[in-house]
């Protein structure tokens, strides 16, 4: 009778004791679970934040790529014109063939029947170069027949010439001297429909010009080969 009831003592001990074991392995576990979820929450989070910060810096990246481009062609374009004008207005030689298609351009734009201007006798002389300067010039003369009005648009057009904007040719004015001729132009007058059209005379002069015209020296001068 009494090795039963210690039999039962211990065995209800025992089952106690397993439960014990069961609950703390339970919470152990439990315990643990919890933290490898949070720490995996985490990490996912971590990642996901990552993830969203590549995507963003790959987004900015593209932007700064395109932005790049954009402002590349840009600089390309205006560097490009640049040249352009700056070849037009300071070139690298003498160039009289567009010196000459300049003036023939400013000519043919401002001669009128009512306000006349031509140009006559033009003529490059020999390019100077002179060392104390990095700049070469190109003579130019020529004659001009026309209206005192012309004239003077001929005077402002090289006065503003080297302007890039324009691509004119970099010139001053080295002499001008005038002769008053007895010609003279006529211009009609606005008046009122069915009335005799008054006229003005406007007299025509001929002006001698010295011009000089600008270009780069070149620095690389080439030197006969001795034998």
């Amino acid at each position: 009778m009494a090795t039963a009831t210690l039999l039962k003592r211990n065995y209800a001990k025992s089952i106690r004791t397993y439960m014990m074991l069961i609950l703390v392995t339970a919470a152990v576990g439990l315990y643990y679970g919890y933290t490898q979820y949070t720490k995996l929450s985490a990490a996912q989070d971590a990642l996901s934040k990552e993830q969203s910060q590549i995507t963003d810096l790959q987004s900015t990246e593209s932007q700064a790529s395109a932005d790049y481009t954009t402002l590349k062609q840009d600089f390309d374009q205006k560097y490009s014109g640049i040249l352009d004008s700056l070849q037009a207005v300071y070139p690298l030689q003498e160039n009289y063939t567009d010196l000459t298609r300049l003036f023939d351009q400013f000519f043919q734009t401002n001669n009128t029947s009512y306000n006349p201007v031509f140009l006559s006798d033009l003529k490059f002389g020999e390019p100077r170069y002179d060392a104390a300067v990095d700049y070469a010039v190109l003579p130019v003369t020529m004659t001009i027949s026309g209206t005192e009005d012309n004239f003077m648009k001929f005077l402002q057009f090289v006065e503003n010439s080297g302007v890039l904007a324009d691509k004119t040719r970099l010139m001053d004015v080295r002499s001008i001297s005038i002769n008053f001729t007895s010609n003279a132009s006529t211009v009609s007058q606005n008046t009122i429909p069915g009335q005799t059209p008054a006229t003005a005379t406007q007299p025509m002069i001929n002006v001698s010009v010295g011009l000089n015209a600008y270009f780069q020296k070149p620095f690389l001068q080439t030197t006969p080969k001795t034998s």
